[in-house]
């Protein structure tokens, strides 16, 4: 996974939301690497107890963004509380829409600061099977990593370290956007402040000296010590 892009901290979430008015509920997965991807599908309880329908069972969305079409949903770090906090919506989802093949649905996320739509498309039933399959294959990958557990056993207080752990990586993360802003910032008014000095040279007159001096001759020095010896000379010879 490439650590050179934002999207690194949106890997790996799962959430489960609960549609308020069907009680149908939704399973969100992500992964990210240089893109992000959000994948949707229905869980087979409901909050009635009964057994969701088989053709619900089969519905998928999903939807993939760059790290720039992502920051224009919101910030990144944001979406990731969104998802770890738990207030999230679903948007365009309702009972008289259930056989719909292509109903595309929002997803609401609201953190402490903003209020974002993330949009997911309906996949048809071979791309949701297939969609189905990878994520099943990437469970199994996670497990053996963990001595084959699908589950493995979390020591008391593990769970709370990751999570303050993620927190601290996107706090940091809303940290480095905010400084590289305020670094552009700065270089943007010295980049400003350089081109007005430049036009206040090219349009300041040189100075002058409000006096002038006389010039003193090259061999004056030379000119002085024999004009002496010709007085000196002159008096060693006067008569007494």
């Amino acid at each position: 996974m490439s650590t050179t892009s934002s999207l690194f901290i949106l890997a790996n979430l799962s959430q489960k939301i609960v549609h308020s008015k069907t009680g149908h509920h939704f399973l969100l997965f992500t992964s990210a690497d240089d893109t992000c991807t959000i994948d949707l599908t229905l869980s087979s309880t409901q909050d009635s107890g009964e057994a969701l329908p088989t053709r619900l069972l089969t519905k998928w969305w999903s939807a993939t963004w760059s790290e720039d079409e992502m920051k224009e949903i919101g910030p990144v770090e944001e979406i990731v509380q969104g998802i770890e906090q738990g207030v999230l919506q679903i948007r365009g989802w309702a009972k008289s829409k259930l056989d719909k093949t292509d109903l595309e649905l929002k997803i609401l996320v609201e953190s402490e600061e903003s209020r974002m739509m993330v949009p997911l498309r309906q996949c048809t039933e071979e791309e949701a099977a297939h969609r189905r399959a990878a994520l099943l294959t990437k469970l199994t990958e996670k497990a053996q990593e963990h001595n084959f557990q699908l589950l493995p056993k979390v020591p008391t207080g593990a769970g709370v370290y990751e999570t303050e752990g993620r927190a601290e990586i996107a706090q940091l993360t809303k940290t480095l956007l905010k400084r590289d802003k305020t670094i552009d910032d700065l270089n943007a008014q010295l980049e400003a402040i350089n081109e007005q000095l430049k036009e206040y040279i090219k349009d300041a007159r040189p100075l002058r000296p409000t006096r002038s001096f006389p010039k003193i001759p090259a061999n004056h020095g030379k000119a002085s010590v024999m004009k002496k010896r010709r007085l000196v000379q002159q008096v060693e010879y006067e008569d007494p």
